[in-house]
């Protein structure tokens, strides 16, 4: 039996061609029979048929200016809301997994670990002091001001000093 998928290297979804992971022939057995394999091929192409897919790969990995930099982090932070501890659908539930779990999320968006708790961090971040009734002048002119010259870790660095500055009751959320 084949190994399970390893999920310790990023998995880049341009270089795999979904369809030629599967047998054409109903009698012969899919060439892919790890069961997680499966799963990751679904939630893979969950991705990229999600709203925002396109930019957020062409942004993976490239200098950005904050505001590109906040969408990229709202797309992870969405997909991972989406199908993060989601049922899996008939079929394709095969790993002894019952749900969709961050590892496989992870890996269809092409991101490691880190990235991905980032990306779940500040968005959190910019849809309480950015978005919502809690807005702040300076963190909305900090990201719609175009880039910081630190590059994105600036970003990361200033939004996390504002929630710890500005703290919120639980209540106001």
């Amino acid at each position: 039996m084949p190994h399970p998928i390893q999920f310790s290297r990023p998995f880049h979804r341009a270089n795999i061609d979904l369809q030629s992971l599967v047998s054409s022939s109903k009698k012969k057995k899919p060439i892919i029979e790890t069961l997680a394999e499966k799963e990751l091929i679904w939630i893979t192409e969950k991705a990229q048929s999600t709203a925002g897919f396109n930019e957020f790969e062409l942004n993976q990995n490239q200098r950005l200016g904050n505001s590109e930099r906040v969408r990229y982090w709202q797309f992870a932070a969405a997909f991972s809301a989406t199908y993060y501890k989601a049922q899996w659908p008939h079929g394709i539930k095969l790993s002894g997994a019952k749900t969709v779990r961050k590892n496989v999320i992870k890996a269809a968006l092409g991101m490691e670990t880190t990235m991905l708790t980032q990306a779940l961090n500040m968005a959190k971040i910019v849809g309480i002091y950015y978005d919502r009734p809690h807005q702040s002048s300076e963190v909305v002119e900090r990201i719609d001001s175009g880039s910081d010259s630190a590059g994105s870790e600036a970003l990361v660095n200033f939004l996390v000093q504002w929630e710890k500055d500005h703290p919120l009751s639980t209540s106001s959320l």
